[in-house]
């Protein structure tokens, strides 16, 4: 049932997509859709199961938009069928652990969906009538909404104009030269011995922000050397899943709670009396 959900699922994408966009090379969104969706699924799925991260691809979508030639900016705004999968593998499992049948999670993902629908326009209106946005009372959108807006212009005019900026900020030579180091080290840590999620958790870390590859590599630090050798390897290896999962829980319910004061702070206004 879940692979014929999934292709009728791709199927509405792909045909909306050749609706929107009936110009644009109708053989890439079957491709992306049917192939490598798939494939990069399968393998992020793989990566996710050894070593807790998926797999992406960088600048897929916008290397195949400007190759293929395509002039319009009108195709960076139509529903590629372009996803990654692999962490739905996961939610598979947790289903298996719990003994939750595969029906009874589309039935809450049907009844969950009008809800979050209304509620996602009424949090959002009440948001956008706080304060003016970007402001300085939402520091994030003041700061990153800029960036955001100039990155996305870089991209949506590389296949609208004559001599696109973002194919002038790229730099070949820095990009061959990535792939080879990346390619010597990954040999160099087989003939050493170091397992494969060695390589690809220092990928990780590398791409992570400093705030948290750092609170990673020091809990990993603190899990090995300490909780391992006070409670054994295997007794510690069953709370792993228990500790992160109330960590996740609290870091929720913080934020929760910081978001919810923030608002209250927010609605409040100050009388003259």
């Amino acid at each position: 049932m879940a692979i014929l959900l999934f292709v009728v699922s791709i199927t509405g994408f792909s045909v909306c997509c050749h609706m929107l966009v009936p110009d644009f090379p109708f053989w890439i969104v079957l491709l992306f859709g049917f192939v490598w969706t798939p494939l990069h699924s399968y393998i992020s799925g793989r990566l996710v199961g050894l070593t807790g991260m998926g797999l992406r691809t960088p600048f897929l979508k916008e290397t195949v938009f400007i190759l293929s030639g395509y002039k319009g900016i009108d195709i960076w705004f139509a529903p590629i069928p372009l996803r990654d999968y692999g962490h739905v593998a996961m939610r598979f499992r947790e289903l298996e652990l719990t003994r939750t049948k595969f029906t009874s999670l589309i039935k809450a993902e049907l009844l969950m969906f009008p809800i979050v629908f209304i509620s996602s326009f009424v949090f959002w209106w009440f948001f956008w009538h706080l304060n003016q946005i970007p402001s300085g009372s939402f520091p994030f959108a003041a700061r990153l909404w800029p960036v955001a807006a100039r990155q996305a212009y870089l991209i949506f005019t590389a296949n609208s104009s004559e001599s696109p900026l973002l194919l002038q900020a790229l730099n070949p030579p820095t990009i061959i030269g990535a792939c080879v180091v990346g390619m010597v080290l990954y040999n160099v840590m087989g003939w050493i011995g170091l397992p494969a999620a060695f390589f690809y958790g220092m990928l990780g870390g590398v791409g992570a922000p400093l705030h948290a590859g750092l609170s990673m590599f020091l809990g990993a630090l603190i899990g090995r050397y300490y909780f391992r050798r006070k409670f054994g390897e295997q007794k510690w290896s069953r709370y792993v899943p228990v500790v992160a999962a109330g960590f996740s829980c609290g870091m929720g319910l913080a934020g929760m709670t910081a978001v919810s004061l923030s608002l209250i702070m927010q609605c409040a206004k100050e009388l003259p009396f």
